[in-house]
């Protein structure tokens, strides 16, 4: 039997060049193995050991090889790739240059970017307000959220009253974003994917901070190959009715001129202050409907509308948002070039029974620790990518709030992989979750509607105690 003895690190194209059947191992670790079966019992912890370090050693090769500095963003990436390519090795077991082959084939179809993200601009937030700059650098570029941001104020403008003028700074500082994209723009293809994961990012933020039918908002597209800068239109799409509650927006970014295309925005569920609160939450619960169908349902004819003139249309979405993409993909794919998803509830798995082998190009991002991509489906076809988007930010970790409401796209090192969709859809967690929502959405849907309901009672109430009695009315007569 031939063996590579303690191979250093640095060599793998070394190991790739030996034959299939040569097993690798080290010295020790080889001869430890070569003891007899009750010499081998009484030694567990030696054999962990061995073991242990036999597979730090298998590691760092592709460690090295890939570049990666971080052990523990590339132990994230090494468990998600031995998944995808469907390697069962484990470190206790032998190992052939055949299945390392296989390994170092598996990181170049699941690895698809690996580097520094969009977080140049950090430095360069313009915004007068530090908790704007602060925020943008929480929800944009991979950082903590600093103590000094939580101030009543900022939670009062969050919680309870909205606050026009910070919204409209916080946009500003979107736009100013999307400026210094032009700036530095991508230099090869991975570099592109990671432009357009970022663009679209802001781009599904942008309801959230509700602009209004007439403001104007410039985005970064490719024309012909060539990068520019389109001035758009803003126009807000009211999905719900407002007479139980405020409603349900999506955004439409129109360009001004002949060359660029229409982008559709979709809002997620929003926060306590923000226009739809109430109808965004039911949306994630409404019985016997998958996230979004409801709103989707209501605004249909307003979409189509929309829709009729439009032709090769960006839709975008986070979230609650990304779940309305894929019911606008279903409804209006002729008309729709690209979607852009972030962390989207999925739908169920009779809605998705469409094949998207040709026509729109499909990106769904699912980031690391982010639970709400767990449940429903996604769409499936040879047009459908599904990134599991990876980031490392020095000195931070991500709970799953965080890993939610980022854009790891502009962390310092972010990592994107390749994830199957049909094999993702048919995981046994997200199946669960997808039953669950199911079968028990009705808990907090009832008192999601029941507020409602109380709060359009008293806004009636409200209404009638503003009229003037009948009685001066007469008089004025």
């Amino acid at each position: 039997m031939n063996f590579i003895v303690d191979p250093k690190i640095t060599d793998l194209e070394g190991l790739l060049s030996k034959e299939d059947h040569v097993e690798v191992d080290l010295n020790k670790r080889h001869k430890f193995g070569a003891q007899s079966f009750f010499g081998r019992l009484f030694h567990p912890l030696r054999a962990r050991r061995l073991n242990r370090k036999f597979e730090e050693v298998v590691r760092g090769h592709f460690q090295n090889k890939y570049g990666f500095e971080n052990r523990e963003l590339f132990g994230k990436v090494w468990k998600h790739v031995l998944s995808e390519g469907k390697i069962e090795w484990k470190k206790n077991e032998r190992l052939t240059v055949g299945q390392i082959r296989e390994i170092d084939q598996a990181f170049q179809e699941v690895l698809e970017f690996h580097g520094e993200g969009v977080a140049g601009y950090a430095d360069k937030a313009t915004s007068r307000d530090s908790s704007i700059r602060n925020v943008v650098k929480f929800l944009f570029q991979g950082q903590g959220l600093p103590k000094e941001v939580m101030t009543l104020k900022n939670a009062k403008a969050v919680l309870a009253k909205f606050d026009p003028e910070m919204v409209q700074e916080f946009r500003s500082e979107m736009q100013h974003m999307l400026h210094y994209v032009m700036e530095h723009l991508p230099v090869d293809q991975k570099e592109e994917m990671l432009v357009q994961a970022f663009i679209g990012n802001i781009l599904a933020i942008l309801p959230f901070t509700y602009p209004q039918t007439g403001d104007v908002f410039s985005v970064p597209q490719l024309v012909d190959g060539e990068w520019k800068m389109i001035e758009c239109d803003l126009e807000r799409i009211e999905l719900t009715p407002n007479r139980l509650a405020s409603p349900i927006t999506a955004i439409a970014l129109v360009p001004k001129g002949v060359e660029g295309r229409s982008v559709l925005s979709f809002i997620g569920t929003t926060y306590p202050s923000g226009d739809g609160m109430l109808m965004t939450s039911i949306a994630d619960f409404v019985p016997g409907m998958s996230v979004g169908k409801l709103p989707f349902i209501l605004g249909k004819k307003k979409l189509s509308q929309w829709f009729e003139r439009k032709s090769n249309v960006h839709v975008v979405g986070a979230s609650l948002g990304g779940a309305l993409t894929f019911h606008a993909l279903n409804a209006f794919s002729e008309k729709i070039e690209r979607v852009d998803a972030y962390n989207p509830a999925g739908i169920y798995p009779w809605e998705a029974t469409r094949k998207f082998d040709e026509g729109p190009e499909i990106h769904v991002y699912e980031q690391a620790n982010d639970f709400v991509h767990r449940l429903g489906v996604t769409p499936e076809g040879k047009n459908v990518h599904v990134h599991k988007v990876v980031a490392y930010e020095d000195g931070h970790s991500e709970f799953e709030f965080q890993a939610h409401a980022k854009a790891y796209s502009g962390a310092d090192k972010v990592t994107f992989l390749n994830v199957n969709p049909k094999r993702d859809n048919q995981r046994w967690g997200k199946r669960i979750l997808t039953a669950m929502h199911l079968s028990m959405s009705w808990i907090p849907f009832i008192p999601l509607a029941v507020s409602t309901s109380l709060k359009c009672l008293v806004k009636q109430v409200g209404a009638i105690h503003k009229r003037e009695p009948r009685e001066s009315r007469l008089d004025a007569v």
